[in-house]
């Protein structure tokens, strides 16, 4: 419940701070549309009625925006109000924002700015308007900056991450340790056996693959079927290595042979390829499949006879060494598992009467011990004090169970110590299952508020971009009579384009700092070149029926986005294994993607549809004769390259699911 109500005050928070941005980003595309430079020359002398003229209006936009600013400083107060309780954080950081913005005198300078547009007073109007537009600007960097809480829970993260990847360690040592201990295993002796059939399997794939080479299609049927015998074989071999079902913790010839199961499940595969090709007498083709068939057997060889040669079994006396250095480590681990309290000098050493404590060489558990055929108990062995990470009393557990174990190698009783070790391995599988869940709440929070942001800044962009558009197209209307004015304030234009490319860059770098996924990250990058492309072409004065496509292209690209996003929150996190990864046996789960893959084929849909429509513009402009079309088809064929690659890696990672 702890962490539904965090995700829920979190999304409260970016809910909130979602519409205080969206005004602000009212606010600032306003500023886009005020031609206050133009008006400032209408202002020389001579310019009679049209100052009066174009002024008017723009007094009664300036006053709409200065009461949208109340509005904004009301939905501000009453947010800090609901997150006090909860989220004391982010409603001091409302606060902090609301005292900026009446330090900064936004609401003055919008006060001045109606007042000197009602006085004609165009260059002081812009001065004002000027001081209110980076005013709002800092305001909405500090509601929206987030990296000290992401610095945070990504420490934490990498911290999490390191653990795990000791217990993950540790776990795969006292593996080893427990094939090794047991001389009843016969571990070398087994995989000896298994290199013996593999060797047999390689003697007659050779003598097959020799024999396809030199034979007609009249045996082709004939080779076919000894093909299968083959691969009949090769898949018992491979069948004899997996994990029994009766054992949690995977048989020790299974532990050691996982590469060499693998490779012969892939040779199995090579040969139903090459009896395929024999069954339609494509002799060559079968050639090549046989031969990298021989190849996953080799590799499968050399994975058993590395596994055989450390395999061997040890003596007590070298296994009870190894398992005290285990349980040393383990309870260095369980003390890093611990929050130190306030004070504490970050010493790892077990505390006075501490259970790690290591007891003399030779010396037994008492027999009153509680937990000689069970979990340890909690008692006068309790640890120091502080707050446990997840995993780490499992971890103490399983280091008293080691001790135990050492015990009795010291006393030459390795088929006893077997058990302990087994208690050992699965209190450690608990702790890294522990660590793992935690991770995956620590990820989902850190790509919920990633989605938040982007959200946000996606918002902002749209209507900031809108504004743009409707400035380009305004001043195309009466290109045939453009002024100074007009030519100044295209290029402000032009700076504000370039500048919401500057945005789509820092949203593309989070997400391929995110990097779960394909289609997403290359649709924002495509959105920062048309936006630059834009921003070239108001600088060259070129507001056209090309420049106005391309805006309408960013348009429907950012509100595909939100629309993408908008579903992903409705509908939660997709599951780990969309993204095509696999954590494989006792690996780590990966990370779920940021948006499913349903969606990510719907914009890689969306985006192939706007190449089309592209296209078919392109090629009527040029049938048109059209002058500023450019590097139109150079851009295209570019981007249908990115859409190849785009699907390609979609279906890549559908494969490895």
């Amino acid at each position: 419940m702890g962490s539904l109500d965090r995700n829920i005050r979190l999304m409260r928070w970016a809910n909130g701070v979602a519409s205080v941005r969206l005004v602000l980003a009212f606010a600032l595309s306003h500023f886009l549309t005020f031609p206050l430079p133009a008006l400032a020359q209408a202002t020389q002398p001579g310019a009679g009625a049209n100052a009066t003229e174009a002024a008017e209006p723009l007094a009664v936009r300036q006053q709409i925006v200065r009461d949208r600013l109340v509005q904004l400083e009301d939905r501000m107060y009453r947010l800090s109000e609901k997150l006090r309780e909860n989220e004391p954080e982010q409603a001091r950081r409302l606060e902090k924002a609301l005292r900026q913005s009446g330090e900064q005198l936004i609401r003055h300078h919008m006060d001045q700015a109606v007042q000197a547009l009602e006085r004609l007073e165009l260059t002081k109007a812009a001065e004002h308007q000027a001081a209110a537009e980076k005013a709002l600007q800092d305001v909405l960097v500090l509601l929206t900056e987030t990296v000290d809480d992401a610095l945070d829970r990504q420490r934490e993260l990498d911290r999490l991450r390191d653990l795990r990847e000791q217990v993950d360690k540790m776990l795969e040592r006292q593996l080893e340790l427990r094939m090794r201990t047991d001389p009843g295993e016969q571990l070398a002796e087994r995989l000896a056996a298994a290199a013996d059939k593999v060797r047999k399997l390689i003697a007659r794939q050779e003598q097959q693959a020799a024999r396809t080479k030199s034979a007609d299609a009249d045996q082709a049927n004939e080779l076919a079927e000894s093909q299968r015998e083959i691969r009949d074989e090769t898949e018992a071999a491979a069948g004899e290595l997996n994990p029994p079902a009766t054992q949690p913790h995977g048989d020790p010839l299974a532990q050691r042979a996982d590469q060499a199961r693998r490779e012969l499940e892939d040779a199995a595969d090579r040969m139903r390829a090459a009896e395929a090709e024999l069954s339609e007498k494509h002799t060559d083709a079968a050639e090549s499949r046989q031969a990298e068939a021989l190849d996953s057997l080799r590799k499968a060889l050399e994975a058993l006879e590395k596994a055989g040669a450390s395999a061997q079994p040890l003596d007590a006396a070298e296994a009870a060494r190894q398992q005290r250095a285990l349980e040393q480590d383990a309870g260095k681990l369980a003390d890093s598992l611990r929050e130190k309290p306030d004070g504490d000098d970050g010493s790892t050493q077990p505390a006075e009467g501490d259970s790690a404590q290591t007891p003399p060489a030779g010396q037994e558990p008492s027999s009153g011990d509680p937990a000689e055929n069970g979990d340890p108990q909690d008692g006068s062995d309790s640890p120091p004090a502080g707050t446990d990470k997840p995993g780490a009393d499992n971890v103490r557990k399983a280091q008293q169970h080691m001790k135990r174990a050492g015990d009795k190698l010291e006393g030459n009783q390795p088929q006893k110590a077997t058990a302990d070790q087994d208690r050992a391995i699965e209190e450690l599988e608990r702790a890294r299952a522990e660590l793992q869940e935690t991770l995956d709440q620590l990820r989902r929070e850190q790509q919920e508020e990633a989605l938040a942001g982007l959200e946000q800044r996606f918002r902002t962009m749209l209507i900031q971009q809108k504004s743009v558009n409707a400035a380009t197209e305004d001043l195309d209307s009466r290109k045939d009579n453009w002024t100074r004015a007009d030519s100044l304030n295209l290029a402000a234009l032009a700076q504000e384009q370039t500048a919401l490319s500057g945005e789509a860059a820092k949203a593309l770098h989070i997400l391929v700092e995110e990097g779960t996924t394909v289609v997403f990250p290359q649709i924002v990058a495509q959105i920062r070149d048309d936006m630059t492309e834009v921003a070239k072409r108001l600088g060259e004065k070129q507001t056209g029926q090309v420049t106005r496509d391309i805006e309408a292209q960013i348009v429907e690209a950012l509100e595909e986005l939100i629309a993408a996003i908008e579903q992903r929150q409705k509908e939660g996190p997709p599951p780990a294994g969309d993204n095509g990864q696999s954590g494989g046996q006792g690996g780590q789960a990966p990370d779920p993607p940021l948006l499913p893959g349903s969606a990510e084929l719907k914009l890689l849909r969306s985006c192939q549809v706007r190449v089309n429509r592209e296209t078919q513009q392109l090629g009527e402009a040029i049938a048109g004769a059209a002058t500023d079309v450019g590097n139109r088809a150079e851009r295209l064929s570019e981007r249908q390259e990115q859409l190849a690659d785009m699907a390609r890696k979609i279906n890549e990672r559908a494969q490895r699911r």
